[in-house]
Order: structure tokens, then sequence, then C-alpha cells
């Protein structure tokens, strides 16, 4: 599924990079082992993957995602929806 940011949307969030000194293979584990999310991230409650879409309970508020545009191991990417808000997270490295 592509997924573009909607750059006339009301609020558009950029960040730079995070400089990590983990393993690239560290970093992915992290990232799409979905269910341990709770592991490490203190925000996330819960978090459960069924097939491309995955629920999670993050400070108090229910969200729904679906993955897009996988290129393993270098870019990931969501969407997600709640409470009308949609939102798109990508992630990759070079």
């Amino acid at each position: 599924m592509a997924m573009d940011v909607n750059r006339n949307a009301p609020v558009v969030v950029e960040l730079d990079d995070v400089p990590t000194h983990a393993a690239l293979g560290t970093v992915r584990n992290l990232q799409t082992n979905v269910d341990r999310w709770s592991d490490w991230n203190p925000y996330i409650e819960r978090a459960d993957l069924r097939g491309a879409t995955f629920d999670r309970l993050a400070a108090g508020l229910e969200v729904t995602s679906a993955i897009g545009e996988p290129v393993p191991p270098w870019r990931i990417a969501r969407g997600s929806r709640t409470r009308g808000i949609d939102g798109l997270h990508q992630g990759g490295s070079a």
C-alpha cells in the first residue's frame, strides 16, 4: 500500500534522523516485533499484530494501524487513524 504525507494537512511533523549506535538488525527487530513494543516503550501499554494490521493502546488511546511500503530491511511505514486523526509514520535507514 502506497503511503504519502498530505503536505496540506493542518499539522505535519517531521523529525530529523535519530542517531543510534545499535546495529541495523537490532533496530529492525525492535520495530517489527510489534507484540513486544510495550517491553521497551513505556508509552505503549499493549500492542497486538494481526497480519498487516495491528492495534495498540498508547497513553490511554486505542489506535489501529496498517503496515505499508515494507522494503526489508530498509524501510517500513504505517498509517493510523484514531479519534478522527490520521497519522502516517515512515522510517528507514540509508
